[in-house]
């Protein structure tokens, strides 16, 4: 018994830590505004073109070329930007977006938003790189504690 309620207050307890808040329409709208402008889709769009031609030089060479056309309408990066805009609407207040909107539409912002899928993509790399590197280093201290 005593078990079962060390489980149910846990379950209480931990619960409200893993529930989403649901953003409000005026919060969707606005990170829609902001997604639009701080070069989320050129970046998406960008991680999408790596990681076909990935697929593409990791496939057999008899694979025909319409898979990639069904490929590509079903990696469709619609998806990805309707996560981040829930996670933009639930993390940044309308305040943190409106001002991001304004900045995103300077000169400065623009040039940013414009060099987001180069950064995003050389992070990717560098991130797999790091990856690989800290895998091999895992691997020699296991074996050095054989």
């Amino acid at each position: 018994m005593k078990k079962q309620i060390v489980a149910l207050l846990s379950v209480l307890l931990i619960s409200p830590v893993f529930a989403e808040e649901v953003p409000s329409s005026e919060k969707i709208q606005l990170a829609q505004q902001l997604i639009k402008l701080d070069g989320s889709v050129a970046a998406v769009s960008s991680v999408k073109e790596s990681m076909m031609q990935q697929i593409k030089q990791n496939l057999p060479p008899y694979i025909k070329a319409d898979f990639f056309s069904i490929l590509d309408e079903e990696l469709n990066i619609q998806e990805i930007l309707d996560k981040q805009q829930t996670v933009y609407a639930r993390i940044f207040s309308k305040e943190e977006m409106q001002k991001s909107i304004a900045f995103y539409s300077t000169p400065e912002g623009k040039s940013i938003a414009q060099k987001m899928p180069q950064i995003t993509q050389e992070l990717m790399f560098a991130s797999q790189q790091w990856m690989q590197d800290a895998n091999e280093r895992v691997m020699m201290l296991m074996q050095a504690k054989k």
